[in-house]
């Protein structure tokens, strides 16, 4: 069932070979750029990760040493809550990094083939990898302007 509903698909988008290897073009750049968003995302977040720890590190010292108070309280309470979110948006970009580099190898793969029904497939992995680095870069953004 599923061959025959791409097989329907692919009948109804004609391409020629020019607009094939535009689209190729078009899908390759677009999961390239999404690697190095991905990237980029992860390397940002892994280190305000990492400051955040160190930070959560002495606060709990310092609570260890003299008590816990409220503010003390609060402020462990908020760096752990960061860190929450940051490792959600951390795998999303992993998410996004794993993906689109799926497309470049389908892309690789396409590059020498043209089996309409596989293009598809190479569409939708790139809009896949779009989605996460876009929700990663929303979260980031939310974060950002909360503070």
């Amino acid at each position: 069932m599923l061959k025959e509903f791409l097989h329907d698909i692919c009948q109804l988008v004609q391409m020629d070979n020019n607009q094939y290897e535009d689209y190729l073009s078009f899908c390759f750049t677009i999961a390239t750029t999404m690697f190095a968003s991905g990237i980029s995302v992860l390397t940002l977040t892994v280190a305000f990760i990492a400051n955040k720890r160190d930070t959560l590190k002495t606060l709990t010292t310092n609570a260890q040493q003299s008590g816990i108070s409220l503010s003390l309280a609060k402020q462990i309470d908020a760096a752990q809550r960061f860190i929450k979110n940051m490792k959600d948006i951390t795998n999303q970009a992993i998410y996004a990094i794993g993906i689109s580099g799926c497309s470049t190898l389908l892309y690789c793969i396409f590059k020498s083939t043209s089996p309409t029904v596989f293009v598809h497939i190479l569409g939708l992995s790139v809009l896949i990898a779009v989605l996460f680095v876009c929700v990663c870069l929303y979260k980031l953004c939310i974060w950002y302007y909360k503070k």
